[in-house]
């Protein structure tokens, strides 16, 4: 065990005398003060220092106040989460959680309202769709053992993102900001209640002009519009029992004018915003459709059974520049773009400094990608909840079972341009054919678990079991078709001690998997891995308190991947899963929040703390350009940092609210292998949040992102290094009647 393991350790065990001095410090507030509980702070309260499966949150109260469209700016105030950004606008999410590649978020399970999300959550795990956060409520974070239930992924964990419930009472709402960078915010939402249940109308519009700037001049921005609609039906039942159906009908699509393509070190050090001129035709194009059906009903008082059937469909295309013609790598070009003469002239292409025609042959034309893949994910799931008690003994017990089915449609093409004068024009080439395949998988899903109380104990024993159907159909080569059926079978268990009302300790163990699909050989890649972890909860609501430290310990036998063009892979290689050597990773969370109430000045406070040690525990050679080629003992897992921290301070007077946020992540790297590996440098970021609440239906709303206007870079694969954004401002109105 390092020593920079058991440092963290120390330090989230030595946040327990903060439980005194916040007290301590809380006996000069204002004990009057109308009592606010902690779910403004990190949505808990008082019951889950009993409960084993509880996630964490990013409450409604925390996006409401910062304002956030950005998933990546609130998921970085969570504890064990860490996200690699890739334009610095959260169009497209790269979500990391203990130890897991953030790449596509292709190791976590994404859940909206608790049914998956992903494109293809089985057959292709990389995510491109990210839910827009102007119909969210709040996220849920599911780590380590509180994910053995969710699946197919839960080596990490899983988000659920939950969108905006139907409220009580009739209510609308409307919200405009405008700002920097030509940026565009409008969300309109109407909820009512009606004779027969009640509906809920969500949608909105956002839109920038970009921050980044075009070598010749361009559009560098985006447009993202969407609208939710939720009807729910309240149905007869006996005893005053509850039965309801809700159906939910969701629209979504975006227009960028997003890139792969980065910058050399030395580009990157001079003018960070800036895009290189053949990046000029590159455009993002998606839509999303959603359509769900939920049944709610309780067979007694006690117990409640919840059935969903859901169908999503998801169409993209990406227009993008991917390689010169005689394969030249971008990546590799971008590392060292002045190593030869035929380098450096390929370099001057890429900024529209010199003509692809000057220097004769096909070699120096440069090769759009049009990536054009059609989705669909559905599936019927049930689980049923009940509670019962036996003499001392109180039992919370609940199963599960999933059917799902997901596929996906590569149709990848490639166009010749040359640079002419500083644009792209297209050659008379034909166009070629990169990839067409279909990859498809059905799944069944068991779960079952259970909270048996006693006295001061909760066993909470706990199951998933899955099987598998995948199959590849590849129409460029019939020798990669292929059907294979993975099983996994993840048990788990935790036991939780109940020190005082306000103070439990729980230790756990579960096995988890992250399934990968198919090899380029047709054989299953299969991840799994075995967790420990020990948790301290301490919670006060009436003081305006909370503190949670996990320590954990995660194993690999065998760390998988896929392929991805985000993580430099070739496009032939496109989905296919590839198998690494055993890994250990390691780790402590801590969470601590505090609000201090003077007269009528509230201050509410909050801390979160990460540490992950991760590594290889053994030697190998790979094919992985996730990895690099030559792997060592002790080698680092990329794009993980070591540490990352957030703290928040907000102020809450009369009709004034503001809060500050800071934020720091560590050092981390594109790869494993030493060789050539880039380093991104760690970096911390201020975002400022306030509202004047002129009267109880009108307020004024501002934020300023990036309030030091830092300049850092977020990636360096696949193509060269990218920038997170600069400082922004955003002025705006909201009206709720």
């Amino acid at each position: 065990m390092g020593v920079n393991f058991l440092k963290a350790l120390l330090l989230g065990v030595f946040c327990l005398p903060g439980v005194g001095l916040a007290q301590a410090l809380d006996q000069n507030s204002n004990e009057e003060a109308t009592l606010l509980p902690t779910v403004r702070i990190f949505g808990s309260d008082r019951s889950v220092v009993t409960e084993s499966m509880t996630p964490g949150v990013i409450s409604k109260e925390v996006l409401k106040t910062q304002q956030i469209t950005d998933v990546n700016r609130a998921l970085k105030q969570s504890a064990g989460v860490y996200v690699r950004e890739e334009e610095g606008q959260g169009l497209r999410a790269n979500i990391g959680l203990r130890g897991t590649n953030p790449d596509r978020s292709k190791k976590v399970t994404l859940l909206e309202d608790g049914i998956l999300i992903g494109p293809a959550p089985y057959s292709a795990p990389a995510a491109y769709y990210t839910p827009l956060m102007n119909h969210v409520e709040r996220l849920e974070v599911f780590k380590g053992f509180k994910a053995t239930g969710i699946g197919p992924n839960s080596i990490g964990g899983a988000i659920d993102y939950i969108t905006l419930g139907l409220e009580g009472e009739d209510s609308t709402d409307v919200q405009s900001t405008f700002g920097s960078f030509g940026t565009w915010n409008t969300i309109l939402t109407h909820s009512e209640k009606t004779s027969f249940g009640g509906f809920l109308i969500n949608g909105s519009f956002l839109k920038s002009e970009g921050f980044k700037k075009l070598d010749g001049g361009g559009s560098t921005g985006f447009d993202k519009a969407d609208l939710l609609t939720k009807l729910r039906w309240d149905l007869p039942s006996p005893d005053g029992r509850y039965q309801g159906l809700e159906f939910r009908f969701f629209f979504t699509n975006e227009d960028s004018k997003e890139t792969y393509l980065g910058l050399t070190r030395s580009d990157f050090n001079r003018s960070p915003y800036r895009r290189y001129a053949a990046s000029q035709l590159d455009e993002m194009k998606w839509d999303h459709r959603q359509f769900q059906i939920r049944h709610e009903f309780q067979p007694t008082v006690t117990s409640l059974i919840q059935t969903d059937l859901y169908h999503h469909e998801f169409h993209r295309t990406w227009y993008r520049l991917d390689r010169f013609r005689d394969g030249t790598a971008l990546y590799g070009l971008l590392k060292d773009p002045t190593s030869g003469a035929a380098n450096s002239n390929r370099y001057s292409i890429l900024k529209g400094e010199l003509n692809s025609s000057d220097l004769g042959g096909t070699d120096y034309q440069l090769v759009m990608a049009r990536n054009d893949r059609d989705y669909f994910s559905q599936g019927i799931q049930s689980k049923w909840t009940g509670s019962f008690s036996s003499g001392a003994v109180q039992s919370s017990p609940w199963a599960g079972v999933r059917y799902h089915r997901d596929q996906i449609k590569r149709n990848h093409t490639a166009d010749y341009y040359e640079m002419s004068n500083g644009s792209m024009v297209r050659t008379s080439d034909s166009t070629q054919q990169d990839s067409f395949n279909r990859e498809s998988a059905d799944a069944w899903t068991l779960t079952a678990g259970s909270d048996l109380k006693w006295r001061g104990f909760v066993l909470t024993p706990v199951f998933r079991y899955e099987s598998i159907d995948f199959r590849l159909d590849n129409s460029l080569d019939v020798s990669k078709n292929n059907t294979r059926r993975s099983e996994v079978f993840l048990p788990g268990a935790s036991l939780l001690y109940e020190w005082t009302s306000s103070m439990s300790t729980r230790f756990s163990y579960n096995e988890a998997a992250t399934i990968s699909g198919l090899s380029a050989d047709g054989s299953e890649v299969k991840e799994e891995a075995k967790n420990f972890e020990l948790e301290l909860k301490f919670i006060q609501p009436e003081k305006f308190f909370e503190v949670q430290v996990t320590g954990f310990q995660m194993k690999y036998d065998h760390l998988t991947g896929t392929c991805t063009i985000s993580s430099g892979c070739s496009p032939s290689n496109v989905g296919e899963a590839f198998q690494g050597g055993s890994a250990r990773v390691q780790g402590v969370e801590g969470e601590m929040a505090k609000g201090f109430a003077w007269g009528e000045v509230f201050v509410p406070l909050r801390f979160t703390m990460t540490y992950l040690d991760a590594k290889f525990t053994s030697a190998f050679t790979s094919t992985s350009t996730e990895w690099g080629s030559s792997i060592s003992e002790g080698d680092p897992l990329p794009y993980i940092p070591e540490f990352q921290y957030s703290f928040s301070f907000g102020t809450e007077w009369k009709k004034w609210t503001q809060e500050l946020t800071f934020v720091y992540q560590s050092r981390v790297f594109d790869q494993s292998d030493p060789t050539d590996r880039e380093e991104i440098q760690g970096f911390g970021i201020v975002d400022w949040s306030g509202k004047y609440q002129w009267n109880s239906n009108f307020s004024m709303i501002a934020k300023i992102d990036n309030v030091l206007s830092r300049e850092y870079a977020v990636a360096a694969r696949p193509f060269g290094f990218r920038s997170g954004k600069p400082q922004s401002f955003q002025v705006g109105a909201r009206y709720e009647f």
